[in-house]
């Protein structure tokens, strides 16, 4: 098992589902990113490059199937 933490960016439109995913990554030993809306993640991901996206596949606009 690779005991390396990872990059994780966590899309959802529920801004405390994602927040508090991203503190649980943290307090893993992980580095994790919030994003809110597909638009948000597409620039954070960018910035970020994650190893692993988790994905909201239920928002607004562009939902997570799109992204």
């Amino acid at each position: 098992m690779n005991e390396e933490p990872c990059k994780v960016l966590v899309v959802d439109d529920e801004r405390d589902n994602a927040d508090t995913t991203v503190t649980l990554l943290e307090i893993w030993g992980h580095e994790a990113e919030a994003a809110y809306s597909a638009d948000d993640a597409i620039a954070k991901a960018k910035a970020l490059d994650p190893d692993v996206v988790l994905v909201d596949l239920l928002m607004p606009g562009k939902d997570g199937f799109q992204l």
